[in-house]
């Protein structure tokens, strides 16, 4: 197999094309990966500074400590009075007009039942009007006390529909703050794999224009190979000479590299053998004499 095979200057020019375009140029992917993270830094504080708390944690009984209404109203007594008294006005009626018949005179007693009914009457108007005012009483208490549930119970429908209205609020903060963080973690995975790729097609353009043997390293294209070493990173090194050829060369095999799974620095051409990437592995193509 001759040398000159193996050195084209055609691949020389397209791996320098490849790696000058692949080169960050004025630093504009490193810039989007900074602002990048920046941006994804700042939503992932906005994510974790979410207000998780219970809405309903303090809520309570909104019928407890209600008061009273009715503790205070008080036993009307101007009716039993009245009654106790009209007994006992009776009862002296009686005794007055027997008193008259064993010899009282007759008018005085005739004037003093007369006055007494009068006072009867006037107490028969303010127990009537006692009823009235113990009836006022109540009915006004039982007013205050529907009055107080109403209010109570308009309190906790309002309370109730701020936190429900607040609980709706958070959910729409969260899913929005949830969005944009996914964007930002999105767009700097993106940055990062753009940078990367760059930088793999940028060594791989840098490897295929300066590597003195990154095309057939083939071990079916060579003979009198002899295992020397092995690398840092355990690829097998071999001595060798291609067929044809007698300079003596040290480097590496593709198919170990295949085996090895580092098939990224390998390339199988049209004519069906493999190539080697000398770029992006750590063994040298080196020449070392004449046979």
């Amino acid at each position: 197999m001759s040398k000159n095979y193996k050195r084209s200057p055609l691949k020389l020019i397209s791996g320098a094309i490849t790696a000058l375009g692949a080169y960050d140029w004025g630093g504009k992917r490193k810039k989007e990966i900074a602002e990048s993270q920046d941006e994804y830094d700042s939503m992932k504080r906005k994510f974790m500074g979410l207000d998780t708390s219970n809405l309903y944690g303090d809520v309570s009984n909104p019928y407890a400590n209600m008061e009273n209404t009715m503790e205070d109203l008080t036993v009307n007594q101007q009716q039993a009075q009245f009654e106790a008294q009209q007994g006992q006005q009776q009862r002296a009626n009686i005794m007055s007009q027997m008193g008259g018949a064993a010899g009282s005179s007759g008018v005085a007693g005739l004037a003093q039942a007369m006055a007494n009914q009068g006072q009867l009457q006037t107490q028969r108007s303010s127990a009537s009007i006692g009823q009235q005012e113990a009836a006022n009483q109540k009915a006004a208490a039982t007013q205050a006390g529907a009055l107080q549930k109403m209010e109570r119970q308009g309190a906790w429908k309002s309370d109730m529909t701020k936190r429900a209205g607040a609980e709706q609020s958070r959910a729409l903060e969260k899913q929005k703050v949830n969005t944009l963080f996914t964007m930002s973690a999105n767009r700097l995975g993106t940055a990062k794999t753009a940078h990367q790729q760059a930088q793999q097609q940028m060594w791989e353009g840098i490897g295929s224009a300066v590597s003195p043997m990154d095309d057939v390293s083939d071990e079916r294209l060579k003979e009198n190979i002899v295992k020397i070493k092995y690398s840092d990173s355990g690829i097998p090194i071999y001595q060798f000479n291609y067929k044809g050829d007698a300079t003596v060369w040290r480097g590496t095999m593709a198919q170990d590299l295949i085996k090895l799974g580092k098939e990224r620095a390998v390339t199988k051409y049209e004519d069906g053998y493999y190539r080697v990437n000398y770029g992006l592995i750590d063994v040298n193509m080196e020449k070392v004499n004449r046979l």
